[in-house]
């Protein structure tokens, strides 16, 4: 039997421990670096985290993967600080998009993934954000040559986190509220909602991550984003994932492996 992550503890843990020390390296060095939040080095970390993730989770499939596929993520160019784009494609006005990384085979573009990290102030920009997944679908395969191609959302969120007014340093608890593709309402799934054919919609998937955080303390007592900086800095701060949250990850393995590898 072919061991993956649906089956195997050793996967589930391993590509467990690659988000969590991502997100708690981002977490931490946007506490003590000045503007990391701005830097490309920020995303880097993401897309590598992720890439790694994706591959890991293939398990005894990998070395068939590796023959016939090739995963790029962005990365920064350490000569000058820039971020390397990877190859972009046309989308339906004709001009550039760029994905976060890009799956080829045998050379030819296959699918392409959009991640996201949302740290804080998630809720109040919950609607842009669901609005954004839904103009990068139209944008994309509006694209004459993306048609053939699969869309991969990769949003990382907390369960818990806090809200920041613009111009302040004045913290709340926020509980997020979290809206995606997979994001069930009492009609169903946004997805589902979409008014494209059923062929597009088999083509775009949506792996969201939720993890927990804990400063053993209530957020709630966390007032100022200097004292969450110091918090971190002290490392008081630590990252959970539960195993369910892996739950959109497995499900887009197992169809990725059915699809192209079984």
């Amino acid at each position: 039997m072919a061991i993956t992550i649906s089956n195997s503890d050793e996967i589930k843990n391993e590509v467990t421990n690659k988000l969590v020390a991502a997100i708690t390296e981002i977490w931490k060095k946007i506490a003590t670096v000045p503007n990391f939040k701005r830097s490309s080095r920020k995303t880097d970390i993401l897309h590598e985290c992720i890439r790694e993730v994706l591959i890991d989770s293939l398990g005894s499939y990998m070395d068939q993967f590796n023959k016939l596929f090739e995963l790029i993520a962005e990365t920064a160019n350490s000569d000058n600080g820039k971020t390397a784009k990877i190859d972009s494609v046309r989308d339906i006005f004709g001009q550039k998009f760029n994905v976060d990384m890009m799956l080829k085979r045998m050379d030819i573009p296959h699918t392409g993934y959009l991640a996201k990290c949302a740290l804080n102030t998630i809720n109040k920009n919950r609607y842009n954000y669901g609005s954004g997944q839904i103009g990068e679908i139209f944008r994309f395969f509006g694209g004459d040559a993306n048609i053939n191609m699969d869309l991969v959302f990769f949003n990382i969120t907390p369960k818990i986190t806090f809200n920041k007014s613009k111009g302040t340093s004045t913290l709340k608890k926020e509980i997020v509220k979290y809206l995606g593709l997979t994001t069930v309402s009492k009609d169903g799934r946004v997805l589902d909602k979409l008014k494209i054919s059923d062929d597009i919609k088999n083509k775009i998937h949506e792996i969201h991550i939720e993890y927990e955080i804990n400063f053993g303390k209530d957020f709630s007592e966390i007032k100022t984003e200097e004292e969450l900086n110091q918090l971190i800095s002290d490392n008081k701060m630590s990252i959970t994932i539960q195993p369910d949250q892996l739950k959109h990850l497995i499900s887009y393995t197992e169809y990725f492996i059915a699809k192209n590898l079984a």
